[in-house]
This record gives C-alpha cells, structure tokens and sequence, in this order.
C-alpha cells in the first residue's frame, strides 16, 4: 500500500469537486430532503457517484456503456464466477449461444451461475455471484471504485528495485530547479512514475503506471 494514502486523497479530492460542481448545476432541479423543499444537492449526487463507481455495469456503448441493472448491480464478485453477458439479439441454441433470443433483447444482460467456467446449481438459499471481470484492475484500483479488494487481487508482493534512478522515472524531479513538485499519480498533470512489481506465486509481471496496468507472462508478451 505504499503510496496508497495520496493517490485516495487525490481520487476523493476529484469526487468531491465533481460533486460540487454538478451540485451547482443541477441541485435547483433535485428535489432534496423528506420533504422535498430543496436546497444542497451535494451529499446526495457524492452519494450516487459512488453508487454507479461501485455498482454500474459496463457495456456496449450503442446502450451506453455504463448502466445499473436492476438486481444485477447488487450481485457481489467473485474471480471464478460467471460474468455478466449482454445479449446482441442474435443469439441461437444452434449456434452454441445459451439461449435463443429475440431482436427485443438486444442490450439486456444476462447472469448464469457457472463456477470455473461450468455451471453451478445453486442450493436455495445460496448467493448468485459474479465475476466482474476487469483484470486490468490493480489492487489500488478495486480498492478506489469498489471500496474493496477481492483475495485474488490481496496476495503477497514483493517491490523490484526500479531501474532508473528516482530522479528520472517521472521525467521530473521531485523537486526541479524551479522549486516546483512534480504531480504524479492518477489525477497528476507530469507523467507518472512506474512501479513494477511481481507476485511470488506466479510468472506474471504487472507495470503500474497511470494508464493501467500491462500484465506480462513469461514470454514477455504484453497482455492488455
């Protein structure tokens, strides 16, 4: 979690200023308390940012590409369940697919009980889950957007010593010739710095930078 404190500064720092700002703009059209008579729409729109940062499901961009799905968006994740399929609407039983379906449910999103890639009964009682299926996700980013970090993501890692020295990894100094600090990390405005990492348990290395993360498998193949 080295570094962990800033970055959740900046990332609650950007929520907080967009909640602000849409406040402004819209709070006169929300209707906020019991009774309804108005006034700072803020705590409600911070309230709702975190539902659709935590809860929204994303999807092809001709529905939009990021929606709440009644009943859906409330499954929790689980790295070997089923995912989350949207339907295109062509969809045949001959063709392999699951189901047959109808131009109408094009868009609509469909949740089957599968773990390790085959279907799971499920005892009455037992919770569906999901897999939310975005592996490109660092720990720091579940942590940001889900308020969490599921096992596969909370193993033990260990710090490889950067190749260049701390001056030069950012482009930036921390403190240049003009006294001014260089802002990295997920909301800086310099380029940021990169850490590579690697898991002991396995071959994978993973380079963290600001744009995401770049699995490479033992072959030195990038996997994005």
């Amino acid at each position: 979690v080295q570094g962990w404190p800033a970055e959740i500064a900046k990332a609650a720092d950007m929520a907080e200023r967009i909640s602000r700002a849409l406040g402004r703009d819209y709070g006169s059209y929300l209707a906020v308390g019991k009774d309804g008579s108005g006034g700072d729409a803020t705590e409600s729109i911070r309230w709702s940012l975190c539902q659709v940062s935590s809860r929204a499901i994303a999807g092809r961009e001709s529905y939009g590409s990021l929606r709440l799905v009644p009943i859906l968006d409330m499954v929790n994740h689980d790295g070997e369940a089923g995912k989350f399929v949207e339907l295109t609407g062509e969809e045949r039983l001959e063709k392999g697919d699951f189901l047959d379906a109808e131009e109408d449910d094009a868009g609509a999103f469909v949740l089957r009980s599968r773990r390790h890639g085959r279907k799971k009964a499920l005892r009455r009682g037992q919770e569906l889950l999901a897999n939310y299926n975005v592996p490109f996700y660092s720990p720091l980013d579940w942590f940001l957007n889900t308020g969490y970090i599921p096992p596969e993501r909370a193993g033990i890692w260990t710090l490889i010593d950067a190749g260049l020295p701390r001056t030069q990894r950012g482009g930036l100094s921390r403190n240049n010739n003009a006294g001014l600090k260089a802002q990295t990390g997920a909301f800086g405005s310099g380029k940021p710095e990169i850490q590579v990492i690697q898991n002991r348990h396995s071959q994978a290395i993973t380079h963290q930078s600001v744009g995401g993360e770049c699995d490479r498998n033992q072959h030195g193949t990038c996997q994005r």
